[in-house]
């Protein structure tokens, strides 16, 4: 029910999943993708759709118009099928209410108030929407190490492209918009590493970090069962610096030996090394020639 991932579209299904060799502690040995977009073609993956209707072949054009009648669908049709009696207009108001606030932790009386909803209806959507592979919320991460964590989860679309129906954004509108770009191109990482954990190391998790005044935020954060993490940031940046991977060195530096690597995923072309542990690489690394990975210890 993910829909499509980069690497399943490329064919690259028997490579090993860069997850895997993130853990292995082989991030320095990634090389460059072969094929890597720059920013506007993460953009054009990213509002293209992940479902097979509309992934395999279809124009622009046709895609548009097949995710807005696939999102119709879903919430002015399938609810009602489901047996819920709440007006379907509301629910998609609650559902583009989020898409705005995709990858973002926004404040729950903002959604309720944009969709013109209660609290105590919000829940019910929530777990339709979710049920329906519309949305997710990503968990927080919580540890002893770390004071001040906040401990509300992240809302994503499950698939980018829904924001093109819901928000009505295109590829000129997303490249004229920083925010936008963050909330895109952050939305479509989180829709590629997700299925991955499926085919990863057996129990891996994702989640986020945030502290309290947002002093430090991590995108994304990997934890194995042995409690080793890998920490994730997402720039739409193309040459970022070590600047850029400040939060990354944070975490770093508190979590010590627990801290396997830091990746900051940006639109540019190559790999290179930000810091001790800390690399920048292509998101196009996440289906192109990750490498291969050292064998875990047992």
């Amino acid at each position: 029910m993910w829909g499509l991932t980069e690497r399943e579209l490329a064919g690259a299904t028997s490579s090993p999943s860069l997850i895997d060799v993130l853990f292995a502690g082989e991030i320095a040995g990634i090389a460059s993708p072969a094929h890597a977009p720059d920013l506007r073609g993460y953009v054009e993956r990213s509002l293209r759709g992940m479902f097979p209707s509309v992934a395999l072949g279809a124009s622009a054009g046709v895609r548009q118009r097949l995710l807005a009648a696939y999102v119709d669908q879903i919430t002015l049709r399938d609810v009602v099928g489901l047996g819920d009696s709440r007006d379907p207009r509301l629910l998609r108001r609650y559902l583009s209410a989020i898409a705005a606030n995709t990858a973002g932790i926004p404040e729950h009386k903002a959604l309720y108030d944009a969709a013109g909803i209660d609290r105590r209806t919000a829940p019910v959507y929530d777990s339709l929407i979710e049920g329906l592979f519309l949305t997710e919320q990503l968990p927080a991460w919580s540890s002893n190490r770390l004071a001040r964590l906040v401990r509300t989860s992240k809302r994503f679309l499950v698939d980018p492209a829904f924001a093109g129906p819901l928000v009505g954004v295109d590829v000129r509108s997303v490249l004229r918009s920083g925010d936008l770009q963050g909330r895109i191109i952050d939305t479509f990482v989180v829709a590629q590493l997700r299925p991955e954990l499926e085919v990863c190391e057996p129990g891996v998790t994702m989640h986020h970090l945030r502290q309290e005044g947002g002093d430090h935020e991590i995108d994304l954060l990997l934890e194995a069962p042995d409690g080793r993490v890998v920490a994730i940031e997402v720039k739409s940046d193309s040459a970022p610096d070590r600047a850029d991977a400040k939060h990354l060195i944070w975490i770093r530096d508190k979590l010590r030996d627990q801290f396997v690597c830091g990746v900051l995923f940006h639109t540019g072309r190559r790999p290179f090394k930000l810091d001790e542990r800390v690399h920048a690489l292509p998101i196009a690394s996440i289906w192109d020639n990750p490498g291969p990975p050292t064998p875990y210890a047992v």
